[in-house]
């Protein structure tokens, strides 16, 4: 099976993160040794709105700012 350079995330992210490979190339990003940098939606930052730091894994239903995609 050919890889089409896109990763199934699945539905357990918040609706709020987003992650800066959005807009860029991921393969590109990884190669150069960059971060993965997260934000959040509703704050624009690094912060969600409890005060926690936003990643792909932190964001979860655990956390009172959480919503469901």
């Amino acid at each position: 099976m050919e890889e089409t350079g896109f990763r199934v995330i699945g539905n357990d992210r918040c609706e709020n993160l987003r992650w800066k490979g959005i807009f860029i190339d991921p393969d590109q990003e990884a190669s150069s040794g960059g971060d993965h940098i997260f934000w959040c939606l509703k704050t624009q930052l690094v912060l969600g709105p409890d005060g926690k730091l936003v990643d792909q894994y932190g964001c979860n239903a655990a956390r009172s700012c959480y919503k469901t995609l």
